[in-house]
């Protein structure tokens, strides 16, 4: 059997040689010139190395952060960008504006090449068109592209309709579509009649006493309902030699 003295030694030497393996691999690791020899020279290029690595991770760093920076100004800003047209979660809203291309989105790198931008307003979605951009949505603009606020067709759904002309146009639209519906339908005589009303309510209450033979008198309070037209205009009258129906084609009035 082994003695105390053998095993110690035995213990001894193979830490030895597990620490100069160790020792053997360290200096392998950082041999850069591969001479067997841990000298300045493997220093110097190992601190080169480390000096490379961090200078990587900085800047890797500093990249990461320039990209959360431009995510950020993206969904900020919201540009619209030609290829965004051709999405499928990409909806055209009702309510569009037509804006002149501001400083902010002329510079802005994350804008650079885009056609309008979103915003957002008390929960209305609205898509602002940079007016030199208008020709790349495909839309059609009444009456020209020249005013801010649009409002869409309800019959056409790539038209839109300048706000202050909206209601004017549709009531045009409308009159001329029931005249060719009279004319299809084969009348002789067709008249539009607009009317625009004005409902007002009174403030003064009135009495009022009603008999009813089981109840006997019942009185109580009742507000005045009055109704005014402003204008009545007769917005189309005219005569046809009148023929056989044909079915029409509705649109406004569908």
């Amino acid at each position: 059997m082994m003695d105390k003295k053998s095993k110690v030694g035995s213990i001894v030497s193979n830490a030895g040689k597990a620490a100069k393996n160790l020792l053997d691999n360290a200096i392998q690791a950082v041999d850069q010139n591969e001479d067997g020899k841990f000298d300045f020279v493997d220093v110097s290029t190992f601190a080169e190395s480390v000096g490379t690595t961090v200078k990587n991770s900085a800047s890797a760093v500093k990249e990461s952060a320039e990209e959360k920076a431009r995510e950020l100004e993206r969904k900020l800003l919201q540009p619209i960008f030609p290829d965004s047209l051709d999405c499928a979660d990409f909806l055209m809203p009702k309510f569009v504006r037509i804006v002149e291309r501001d400083k902010k989105y002329a510079e802005s790198e994350v804008c650079q090449g885009s056609i309008g931008y979103g915003s957002d307003q008390k929960g209305l979605h609205m898509v602002n068109i940079f007016r030199d951009s208008v020709e790349a949505f495909g839309l059609m603009f009444y009456p020209d592209q020249g005013c801010e606020f649009y409002y869409a067709d309800p019959s056409e759904r790539n038209s839109y309709i300048a706000l202050d002309e909206y209601f004017g146009y549709l009531k045009m639209a409308r009159v001329n579509e029931l005249k060719k519906i009279a004319q299809d339908l084969g009348a002789k005589h067709f008249k539009v009649t607009y009317r625009e009303e004005q409902t007002s309510f009174s403030e003064r209450k009135v009495k009022v006493r009603s008999k009813m033979a089981d109840v006997g008198t019942v009185d109580g309070d009742s507000e005045l309902t009055q109704k005014k037209y402003a204008t009545v205009d007769v917005e189309a009258e005219m005569i046809f030699p009148g023929h056989l129906p044909i079915k029409p084609r509705l649109k406004y009035l569908q």
